[in-house]
């Protein structure tokens, strides 16, 4: 894909893009890269369609290059006819663990349900939340004024009954002016999304009441959507 800020790449198993904005340049290459399906069993063939916006990860915490750098990256896509009514978006990583957690009034066939979907890795042990799955279930308390969002997502599986907990705080001064987004009425700014990339994120996770792990990500990404 070729735009004329830049370039985009994508093969099998890499990816690669180069852009130059004036203020900001960046070249940015992903090596083995470490998938995910957020949408689960809504995203295949027979349901799809019930999607007005679909979302792809394509690597959550893949070593990489920043600018000649060593980095990890994280990239992902949502493409379809338009973003979700409302929604909230968290993603950080450190050198062994990583998160992305999205969710929010999103529209499903004729109707509009709060949905969240997270993905939470430490080390090789993976845990995945999608409220649409059986056993799933999210707590949600936000507030874009204040800049905050705290989470507890909860999910019964393979035995085990899997809690895992989030608080996403930071700067009101540190978010973007209002993005560009696709609505039913084309893009619109008003109201937009508005993204923070300063955020700090605690978690913790316990795995039938015991804490298996317990962090604090620093640098990370936070963003308020829609209205």
């Amino acid at each position: 894909f070729a735009a004329p800020a830049g370039v985009l790449e994508a093969s099998p198993s890499s990816l690669t893009t180069n852009f130059d904005l004036g203020s900001v340049q960046a070249s940015i290459s992903t090596g083995p890269e470490a998938p995910w399906n957020p949408e689960g069993w809504l995203g295949s063939r027979w349901t799809r369609w019930l999607l007005p916006c679909r979302y792809a990860v394509r690597s959550t915490n893949s070593r990489g290059t920043w600018n000649n750098r060593e980095a990890y990256v994280h990239a992902e896509a949502q493409y379809g006819a338009r973003f979700p009514k409302s929604w909230r978006w968290v993603q950080a990583t450190d050198t062994n663990a990583t998160i992305v957690a999205t969710g929010g009034a999103f529209e499903i066939g004729p109707l509009t349900t709060n949905t969240w979907l997270c993905r939470y890795q430490i080390g090789d042990r993976v845990w995945s939340f999608r409220t649409t799955d059986p056993r799933t279930s999210c707590e949600e308390v936000s507030d874009e004024g204040e800049a905050s969002l705290q989470l507890v997502l909860r999910r019964s599986f393979g035995g085990e009954k899997r809690r895992l907990e989030l608080t996403c705080t930071a700067k009101p001064t540190t978010f973007s002016e209002p993005l560009y987004c696709p609505t039913r009425e084309g893009f619109s700014h008003s109201p937009g999304s508005r993204e923070s990339f300063s955020s700090t994120v605690r978690v913790k996770a316990d795995v039938n009441g015991e804490v298996v792990d317990e962090r604090i990500f620093e640098g990370a990404c936070l963003e308020f959507g829609g209205a």
